[in-house]
């Protein structure tokens, strides 16, 4: 994969990201295949506010309809 270049010419520096898996519950519907979870991969820090958020709630989470 090429690097890309700077408008001076210089190229950029190599970036590391670290990402994290999230499972989030959807709802499934009655016509399709059973589906309780999606995966989705996030950064670590998106991952880690979800996580607070979970704590907070403490309970039953909300499910999200199927895309």
């Amino acid at each position: 994969m090429p690097r890309l270049l700077k408008q001076n010419g210089k190229k950029t520096p190599n970036i590391r990201t670290e990402k994290a898996w999230v499972e989030v519950p959807v709802k499934s519907n009655k016509n399709t295949t059973p589906k309780n979870t999606e995966t989705y991969l996030i950064q670590t820090r998106v991952a880690d506010y979800i996580e607070i958020l979970e704590k907070k709630i403490k309970g039953q989470l909300p499910k999200l309809p199927i895309k």
